[in-house]
């Protein structure tokens, strides 16, 4: 379920549509689902829509390897993986949802203080307990300049990777104390 309808009678008794895109949201709450109903286990890997769950390690004990695709790469090629044993993964970036106009991309995520698309970073992937967590400080750090952002990941306390609008890579590992 991505996206919800609303409809509202307005006055004069039009009809308008409004749309509300609620997958960044409900996308947390299959992953919980699964995670409640794979408590029985282990282990166990989730994805959707981007956002990957994990419960535990993988059978031989191993961590799972995240892939965190190239923002500019063809066909979802990966940049870097993590490794991860438990919590979640959610990235937010400029690439899957937009379009370019006179050489400017204009993505779905948008400043709320200037009403432009963000323009610090191609991606921002964080790693936290929940997908929802995880999804929300990426869509943060996404809207702050790339000082600010990885201030606030790194007071936050959570890992991350970003590449910024220039191509170059952030990780928590390369952030200066």
């Amino acid at each position: 379920l991505n996206l919800l309808e609303i409809s509202r009678l307005e006055s004069g008794m039009v009809m308008q549509q409004e749309t509300i895109d609620l997958h960044d949201l409900l996308s947390d709450v299959p992953l919980r689902m699964g995670r409640d109903v794979t408590l029985r286990s282990s282990e166990a890997n989730i994805t959707l829509g981007g956002d990957v769950r994990i419960i535990g390690p993988q059978p031989d004990g191993a961590a799972w390897t995240i892939g965190v695709q190239d923002p500019r790469g063809v066909g979802g090629a990966a940049v870097a993986a993590l490794p991860l044993t438990v919590g979640a993964m959610a990235t937010s970036g400029d690439y899957e949802r937009y379009f370019e106009r006179d050489g400017r991309r204009y993505c779905h995520l948008l400043d709320p203080r200037s009403g432009w698309p963000v323009a610090h970073w191609r991606s921002v992937s964080v790693v936290a307990p929940l997908c929802v967590l995880a999804g929300a400080c990426a869509t943060i750090a996404m809207l702050k300049p790339v000082g600010e952002a990885i201030a606030f990941l790194r007071d936050e306390g959570l890992r991350y990777l970003g590449i910024d609008a220039a191509g170059e890579m952030h990780t928590d590992r390369t952030a200066a104390p």
